[in-house]
């Protein structure tokens, strides 16, 4: 974000509402970073949002003065602020109103704060923290917002809590005999889908040591219980986690678990794992250039032109995309462009990676992978429509799309 217009017009965007937890995190991790104009920016722009949800426009210089922004260069420091950390995205469309004057419209995207896991994880999250607080008092927050430690519960103490049978009756229709011990010990846990005996055989069958999974045999059978992944299934991804020289990776096996979850088959997860190769392959190519402006000489054979370079910067100082991002977004708009650097479509990537809170060029490349696959899904179903020579997939199409709410509003 450079500046904003004289006489602009505002609206705001958010799609989450903040928790008791969330202003906790604004104020004792975030504030620290962002300083006090941009955060009560940031309340302000939601609080505003909740009053005046049927205000399609609001006067910038009126209700930024009335805030205490009098002075545009702090308002523009503040926004830039909570841009640079992903709490605010900022879009800008331009119109000839019916007296032929130019009257720019801001849409204001509101974020919501990361999580205190996520916060305390993220090396540049936490490394910004550290630099504006003491170390005593980085500690003191961790702490705060840290889970509470397992209860460790000394010998002497018994347990003498009533079990279901003694406090609950089942309708008399039923035989009390049905309730065995077994069943009023387990306090509603989740039923185990097989037992040990029966991963013993199957591994028995499949040649598989089981003495090498030993001590992980209750983790395996309760992790199949709570991801519902059957005993089959189970059976090939600990093969998969195997080594040559019978050692089992039990980490690794958690993480597949959890993928196999998400994709619901072994191909699936093969094929994740083909594309993360093939996307780190092309990454590797676009880092090798040293700038943008060299990898677009090298795309066109040819000097970038002043156009060219106004777009690339803007993608740099407007949308604060890395170089790696820049070259995958130009290269992806020139294969769907003929080789033609077409100015508004590139804008048009760029904004959708925007908008789905793309920071990374594995993401991005991700995205529009995926954005393709799902376009030629689609194909046949939905109409196109053309501008300046480009099929592009008509948003209104798919009502819960995100996008088209956000242009609806500008």
């Amino acid at each position: 974000m450079r500046n904003f217009d004289k006489n602009f017009k505002f609206t705001i965007y958010k799609n989450f509402t903040l928790s008791s937890e969330d202003y906790e995190i604004l104020s004792f991790l975030y504030l620290p970073i962002i300083k006090k104009d941009a955060y009560c920016l940031y309340l302000s722009l939601y609080d505003l949002n909740s009053y005046e949800k049927d205000t399609l426009y609001v006067d910038g210089d009126m209700y930024f003065k009335r805030i205490g922004f009098d002075s545009s260069s702090v308002l523009l420091d503040a926004v830039r602020h909570l841009e640079g950390i992903n709490l605010l995205t900022t879009y800008k469309r331009n119109k000839i109103n019916s007296a032929n004057e130019l009257v720019s419209s801001y849409l204001f995207k509101l974020s919501s704060p990361a999580s205190a896991y996520k916060f305390f994880n993220d090396q540049i999250l936490r490394s910004l923290l550290v630099n504006e607080i003491t170390e005593k008092e980085y500690l003191n927050l961790k702490r705060y917002f840290s889970i509470n430690s397992p209860l460790n519960i000394d010998d002497n103490f018994i347990n003498i809590s009533s079990e279901f049978k003694e406090v609950y009756k089942l309708p008399s229709a039923y035989n009390d005999s049905i309730l065995s011990d077994d069943f009023s010990n387990k306090h509603y846990t989740k039923e185990n889908l097989f037992t040990e005996d029966e991963l013993l055989g199957e591994l028995s069958k499949n040649m598989i040591d089981s003495s090498i999974i030993e001590k992980h045999i209750e983790d395996i059978i309760a992790l199949s219980s709570l991801y519902s992944i059957d005993l089959k299934s189970t059976i090939n991804i600990i093969i998969n986690n195997i080594s040559t020289d019978n050692k089992f990776y039990f980490e690794k096996f958690k993480h597949d678990f959890q993928q196999f979850n998400h994709y619901k088959s072994l191909s699936a997860m093969t094929n994740k794992r083909n594309n993360d190769v093939t996307y780190l392959k092309y990454i590797k190519n676009y880092e090798q250039y040293k700038s943008v402006e060299d990898f677009l000489a090298s795309k066109q054979n040819k000097k970038p032109s002043k156009n060219q370079l106004d777009t690339i910067s803007d993608l740099k100082l407007e949308y604060k995309f890395s170089n790696t991002i820049i070259e995958i977004i130009i290269d992806y708009s020139l294969n769907h462009t003929s080789n033609s650097f077409n100015n508004e479509y590139i804008i048009k990537v760029a904004d959708t990676l925007k908008l789905n809170n793309i920071t990374t060029a594995y993401d991005a490349m991700e995205f529009l992978t995926n954005w393709d696959s799902n376009y030629k899904k689609k194909k046949k179903k939905i109409n196109t429509k053309k501008n300046a020579g480009i099929e592009m997939v008509d948003l209104k199409e798919d009502k819960e799309d995100e996008l088209e709410k956000v242009n609806s509003l500008l």
